[in-house]
């Protein structure tokens, strides 16, 4: 857990700024409840990976995340 804020929170902060929206978000966390997962989404995740997770999985996600972040 992060102090002060979850990060659902921290996601809409970084959503809501101009200059730093276009970061890529991958949201890893131990909340796994489907209505968590969506609001995660809605909010602008670009992913969102539940513990625990494989790391191999983890790392393909991140690669691929990145490979469609530096296309565009």
């Amino acid at each position: 857990m992060m102090p002060d804020m979850n990060g659902l929170e921290t996601l809409s902060i970084l959503k809501a700024d101009c200059e730093l929206r276009s970061i890529p978000v991958i949201l890893l966390t131990a909340v796994g409840t489907e209505k968590d997962i969506l609001r995660g989404f809605e909010l602008g995740a670009d992913d969102y990976i539940t513990k625990p997770f494989n790391t191999n999985v983890f790392l393909a996600r991140v690669k691929a995340l990145l490979s469609r972040t530096m296309r565009a």
